[in-house]
Protein backbone atom coordinates (compact mmCIF):
# COMPACT_ATOMS: atom_id res chain seq x y z
CA UNK A 1 0.00 0.00 0.00
CA UNK A 2 1.34 3.51 -0.47
CA UNK A 3 1.55 6.34 1.51
CA UNK A 4 -1.95 8.33 2.59
CA UNK A 5 -3.63 5.06 1.90
CA UNK A 6 -7.18 3.89 3.84
CA UNK A 7 -7.25 0.79 5.11
CA UNK A 8 -10.47 -1.07 4.96
CA UNK A 9 -11.66 -3.02 8.41
CA UNK A 10 -10.97 -6.66 8.34
CA UNK A 11 -14.23 -8.22 7.05
CA UNK A 12 -13.60 -6.04 4.19
CA UNK A 13 -10.88 -7.50 3.75
CA UNK A 14 -12.25 -10.98 4.19
CA UNK A 15 -15.18 -10.68 1.57
CA UNK A 16 -12.02 -9.20 -0.57
CA UNK A 17 -10.04 -12.83 -0.96
CA UNK A 18 -13.59 -14.26 -1.10
CA UNK A 19 -14.59 -12.14 -3.99
CA UNK A 20 -11.32 -12.29 -5.89
CA UNK A 21 -12.19 -15.64 -7.12
CA UNK A 22 -8.28 -16.54 -7.49
CA UNK A 23 -7.61 -20.08 -6.14
CA UNK A 24 -4.14 -19.96 -3.94
CA UNK A 25 -4.17 -16.49 -3.14
CA UNK A 26 -5.36 -14.50 0.00
CA UNK A 27 -6.10 -10.95 0.41
CA UNK A 28 -3.28 -9.30 2.89
CA UNK A 29 -4.49 -5.91 2.78
CA UNK A 30 -6.77 -3.80 1.27
CA UNK A 31 -7.13 0.22 0.70
CA UNK A 32 -8.24 3.03 -1.38
CA UNK A 33 -5.98 5.16 -2.46
CA UNK A 34 -6.60 8.15 -5.08
CA UNK A 35 -9.74 6.25 -5.63
CA UNK A 36 -8.57 3.32 -6.55
CA UNK A 37 -8.82 0.02 -4.47
CA UNK A 38 -5.64 -1.59 -4.20
CA UNK A 39 -5.42 -4.72 -2.93
CA UNK A 40 -2.26 -6.52 -1.40
CA UNK A 41 -1.97 -10.06 -2.33
CA UNK A 42 0.31 -12.94 -2.04
CA UNK A 43 -0.15 -17.19 -2.79
CA UNK A 44 -0.95 -19.23 -0.24
CA UNK A 45 1.55 -21.73 -0.77
CA UNK A 46 4.40 -22.35 1.45
CA UNK A 47 5.91 -25.39 0.50
CA UNK A 48 7.15 -25.84 -3.20
CA UNK A 49 9.24 -28.35 -5.19
CA UNK A 50 12.25 -27.50 -7.53
CA UNK A 51 10.62 -28.04 -11.25
CA UNK A 52 14.02 -29.68 -12.47
CA UNK A 53 14.97 -32.16 -9.16
CA UNK A 54 11.82 -32.11 -7.05
CA UNK A 55 13.98 -31.08 -3.85
CA UNK A 56 12.02 -28.92 -1.58
CA UNK A 57 13.00 -25.16 -2.72
CA UNK A 58 13.53 -22.53 -0.07
CA UNK A 59 11.81 -18.97 0.32
CA UNK A 60 14.59 -16.24 -1.11
CA UNK A 61 12.53 -13.15 -1.77
CA UNK A 62 8.79 -11.43 -2.08
CA UNK A 63 8.86 -9.04 -4.67
CA UNK A 64 5.83 -6.82 -5.39
CA UNK A 65 4.16 -6.93 -9.00
CA UNK A 66 1.02 -4.60 -9.82
CA UNK A 67 -1.65 -5.91 -11.74
CA UNK A 68 -4.35 -3.60 -13.21
CA UNK A 69 -7.49 -5.43 -12.80
CA UNK A 70 -11.07 -4.99 -14.31
CA UNK A 71 -12.79 -2.27 -12.00
CA UNK A 72 -14.97 -3.11 -8.82
CA UNK A 73 -17.98 -0.91 -7.89
CA UNK A 74 -17.38 1.94 -10.55
CA UNK A 75 -13.55 2.33 -9.42
CA UNK A 76 -10.39 0.84 -11.06
CA UNK A 77 -8.40 -1.92 -8.87
CA UNK A 78 -4.88 -2.59 -8.78
CA UNK A 79 -3.71 -6.10 -7.65
CA UNK A 80 -0.24 -5.83 -5.15
CA UNK A 81 1.24 -9.44 -5.45
CA UNK A 82 4.05 -10.26 -3.20
CA UNK A 83 4.98 -12.69 -5.75
CA UNK A 84 7.63 -15.59 -3.71
CA UNK A 85 10.77 -16.14 -5.14
CA UNK A 86 11.98 -19.60 -4.81
CA UNK A 87 15.33 -21.10 -4.66
CA UNK A 88 17.00 -24.59 -5.25
CA UNK A 89 19.68 -25.84 -2.80
CA UNK A 90 20.79 -28.49 -4.86
CA UNK A 91 23.50 -28.14 -7.47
Amino acid sequence: MMGNATALPVEAVDAATAGLGLAGFVVLAAGEYGGELELLIETTESVTGCPRCGVVAALHDRRPRWVRDLPAGGRPVTLVWFKRVWRCHEP
